[in-house]
């Protein structure tokens, strides 16, 4: 019953013609880690822009869910929700009665999809087997999932862009960047 945060940040400018960002971070309770990621992207969009983040609230809507798994933290789980499952696996078959979280933000990002082009999805991590804070997102033809990372890792030299993966295996089917990438 908690409500799942989802925080909005542009220019008003004519927004039409913008694309749109997804970030997504706490999909896993236990990764913290990527609340500071999370809060550091939201401190840096919002602080008085340079050029680069100027130009990218000029040209795009950046959605970000800052806490996915908010009913896993909240008791205290390390990698699922209150009723047993990993949320970051339940993205392809979902259910509104047992991952209604996963269900809303799906929801919305096909609202969104039918007003602006999902340009890149980024999911947040910290992992439990890997080292260094990186993120997850999908390939695209034109690379352009891999330049906010790359800027991220430019300002924050514990984000580690070799460790970002760009691109689906066929075991990663069901997470949050494979769905949202083919909603």
């Amino acid at each position: 019953g908690n409500d799942v945060p989802e925080v909005t940040i542009t220019r008003k400018t004519e927004e039409e013609k913008k694309k749109m960002i997804i970030i997504l971070a706490r999909q896993h309770p236990g990764e913290i880690w990527s609340s500071y990621m999370v809060e550091g992207m939201i401190k840096k969009l919002v602080s008085p822009p340079d050029e680069h983040t100027q130009w990218l609230l000029e040209n795009y809507i950046v959605k970000i869910y800052p806490m996915v798994n908010i009913d896993g933290v909240i008791y205290g789980n390390f990698r699922c929700d209150i009723t047993g499952f990993d949320l970051n696996r339940r993205w392809k078959d979902t259910s509104k009665l047992m991952h209604p979280q996963i269900h809303e933000i799906k929801r919305k990002i096909t609202l969104y999809r039918s007003r602006f082009k999902i340009e890149c999805c980024y999911d947040l991590h910290g992992h439990s087997k890997n080292y260094n804070i990186f993120c997850y997102s999908c390939k695209d033809n034109l690379h352009t999932c891999r330049l906010l990372p790359l800027i991220i890792s430019k300002i924050n030299p514990t984000f580690h862009f070799p460790s970002c993966t760009f691109g689906i295996s066929k075991y990663k089917e069901t997470t949050a960047r494979a769905a949202i990438y083919k909603l």
